[in-house]
């Protein structure tokens, strides 16, 4: 054994870094270089003992021998210390020299074992305290919180899943890029719904954005106790393929060939036949469609609406007036533009979301369109976007934080394993009037006399 400072550094540095004198017995051949333990050693346990030979400076040894554990880059140690005639252990981990404290927490996980150690209490009464069970003082429940707050504990979710057989998140599954998701105000407001109600539940929220990987990956490797899919394509064959497992799912928006699936939805049809009919009022005839990809549900369910919604109102359906787009902003921007160069344009555009509104109004503004004066403008949503917009967007009111508790509690229901009332659930919506829609202006067809 070699006897001396830190690992046989010089005392007074040995002093300076551990803020207290000490002694200490270090594994034969360690060096005085940082890393401090030798290959052939590195496989074991080395147990250290230092003993405290007191001073104004020794009010907290542990936190001294977790710096000494800076410099050496083992797995795990053993250090008994002894503080007031009485001993104390503690297993400390070694990473080499960490460069900052949120490095060194994060190198050293801290477990339910290091809190009770740190309590002195068992194991079983932490996990009780911190699972918010019932059996404890409030002042041992405190306690055992406060701890674990100073030591920046964090649960490990996977390792509870397997050990209690019991997940508690729930996984929201957006198939898009992650950066037109959080650009998009859509999945903003279902998220805040679907927040609310797993808050009221004790669940956690695990987000992804899945666009080649397998839906039931989040189930299956115990991240999420049941999923929620947010805008799936209708020919999406992971969808039928988390269903076929049984996974507790909820889809936003539903799909119409895939009925047994759970789902949420705002009444599409109706919306639509309101926007048209509120564009009849105002002595419209030419309207187009702004609309998305046809392996989307809402698309499936409005371009026949608007067709019919047409035919009710008497007013002309023309197929140049109809393009798809694929529900961003810099889609609608290009497709609003081919619009409003067919000749006669039409005089009231309808799109599938608020989202795409600002491409369509900087469109109309590039070519020389006022809107609603040259042409008028609906969206579908009613985000908090809508009433930003230069005009403020006429558009059909979707209950989306409603949607997004009600799915919520569909899926944390089928987790419980109770019966659902109902598999499609359909939520009412209203037309909200601003100022993206008026009359439409008397005008000639484009080179005409």
């Amino acid at each position: 054994m070699v006897q001396g400072g830190a690992a046989g550094l010089p005392p007074l540095f040995a002093e300076t870094l551990l803020g207290l004198p000490l002694k200490a017995e270090f594994p034969a051949g360690a060096s005085a270089k940082r890393a401090a333990i030798p290959a052939p050693n590195r496989s074991v346990l080395p147990k250290t003992m230092v003993q405290s030979e007191g001073g104004a400076r020794n009010k907290n040894p542990l936190t001294a021998i977790l710096n000494f554990a800076k410099f050496f880059p083992t797995k795990t140690f053993t250090v008994n210390v002894l503080e007031k005639g009485r001993e104390k252990e503690a297993r400390i981990r070694g990473r080499g020299l960490f460069k900052s404290k949120e490095k060194e927490n994060r190198a050293m996980a801290i477990t339910i074992k290091d809190i009770a150690r740190e309590g002195g209490v068992s194991i079983a009464t932490v996990s009780r305290a911190i699972n918010q069970e019932e059996g404890l003082s409030q002042n041992t429940r405190q306690m055992i919180l406060e701890i674990a707050a100073r030591l920046h504990y964090h649960p490990n979710f996977p390792a509870r899943s397997l050990v209690g057989k019991k997940t508690e998140a729930l996984g929201i599954v957006i198939p898009q890029s992650s950066e037109f998701a959080l650009s998009n105000p859509y999945y903003n407001e279902l998220l805040k719904g679907i927040g609310a109600r797993t808050n009221q539940a004790g669940y956690y929220l695990v987000l992804s954005f899945l666009r080649e990987e397998s839906y039931a990956r989040l189930h299956d490797h115990h991240l999420a106790a049941g999923i929620i899919v947010l805008a799936n394509r209708l020919d999406d064959p992971r969808v039928e393929d988390a269903a076929a497992k049984n996974i507790p799912m909820v889809l936003i928006p539903g799909d119409p060939g895939r009925k047994w699936i759970p789902s949420v939805d705002g009444d599409n049809r109706d919306g639509i036949f309101q926007a048209i009919r509120h564009l009849a009022e105002l002595g419209h005839r030419d309207i187009a469609f702004l609309c998305g990809p046809m392996n989307s549900k809402y698309s499936v369910d409005r371009f026949p609406a608007f067709q019919q919604a047409l035919m009710k109102y008497r007013l002309p359906f023309r197929k140049e007036f109809v393009l798809n787009y694929d529900f961003s902003q810099e889609g609608a921007f290009g497709q609003m533009k081919k619009l409003l160069a067919v000749n006669p344009p039409p005089t009231a555009v309808l799109l599938m979301n608020d989202y795409s509104a600002m491409g369509v109004l900087r469109a109309a503004k590039e070519v020389g369109f006022q809107v609603p004066r040259d042409v008028s403008v609906i969206g579908f949503g009613d985000v908090p976007l809508a009433s930003m917009t230069d005009p403020p967007l006429t558009t059909v009111r979707e209950p989306f934080q409603e949607m997004g508790y009600r799915a919520a509690d569909i899926v944390l229901r089928m987790v419980e394993g109770k019966k659902l009332p109902r598999r499609t659930l359909t939520l009412p919506v209203e037309l909200v009037i601003r100022n993206s829609t008026a009359p439409p202006r008397k005008r000639r067809r484009r080179g005409a006399p």
